[in-house]
């Protein structure tokens, strides 16, 4: 049942349909409880940007243009306020593909969805970090081409790499100041660098926020890390 097509007769049943699974029905209510039972009876990560903790119930068919589907559970996501403000009533996308990722049904998901680099400014000497979709992520494939298009939508990217450098500033002063407090257990700066690249990777075994994991596995690799950690360290 289409808004733009209905008539004056068919308003009472649209509504009726419409307010099925409205966020104060109970079963709604219960459903987010088994969602936090099976998450351990801990709160729930939104599932689209992963950086917020889910305070609403999405409807992922929006419920404007798919009111019949009010009663179907499954159609019920939790998300964040920002994603599912966000998300709004969009559904389609110019070519008539649907637009966002479903967090609970979509399968064919790569571990890593962005990627990130470092690069040190030439105004300021700073290191910072640049995020990008993940090498992982196929176009051919419709989750994935899903996912690139539901961050675009949201806006998303911003925000990652906004809290990739929040990230990759932590660890930094972390380096320096444990190699500075350990100074005398190491030999040279690259001795320091092999222990804290060993403790990085045992971390890494470990669940994890995807952003601090995606900053730490640059941080492993990153010739501009050392170079920045090292200039600084020689500034001390």
């Amino acid at each position: 049942m289409n808004p733009g097509e209905r008539d004056a007769n068919s308003d009472s049943d649209y509504w009726t349909a419409y307010d099925l699974y409205g966020s104060k029905v109970r079963y709604v209510a219960e459903h987010w409880a088994a969602l936090k039972k099976q998450n351990g009876d801990r709160v729930l990560k939104c599932p689209i940007c992963g950086l917020a903790d889910c305070t609403e119930m999405d409807h992922f068919a929006p419920r404007s243009k798919f009111p019949e589907h009010s009663c179907h559970l499954s159609n019920l996501i939790p998300l964040c306020h920002n994603c599912n403000n966000n998300k709004g009533d969009d559904w389609l996308n110019n070519s008539g593909e649907q637009i966002f990722f479903n967090a609970f049904y979509d399968r064919n998901i790569p571990e890593s969805i962005i990627k990130c680099d470092f690069e040190i400014s030439e105004a300021d000497n700073l290191i910072r970090a640049k995020v990008s979709f993940s090498e992982h992520l196929d176009n051919r494939i419709p989750e994935h081409r899903r996912i690139k298009e539901t961050i675009g939508t949201l806006r998303l990217m911003d925000k990652f790499e906004y809290e990739a450098n929040n990230v990759l500033n932590r660890e930094a002063k972390r380096f320096i100041a444990r190699f500075v407090e350990n100074r005398e257990k190491y030999e040279n700066i690259e001795e320091f660098f092999s222990a804290s690249i060993k403790e990085i990777n045992r971390y890494l075994e470990k669940d994890g926020d995807f952003i601090e994991k995606e900053v730490l596995r640059a941080i492993i690799s990153s010739e501009e890390f050392r170079t920045f950690i090292s200039n600084q360290l020689d500034e001390e």
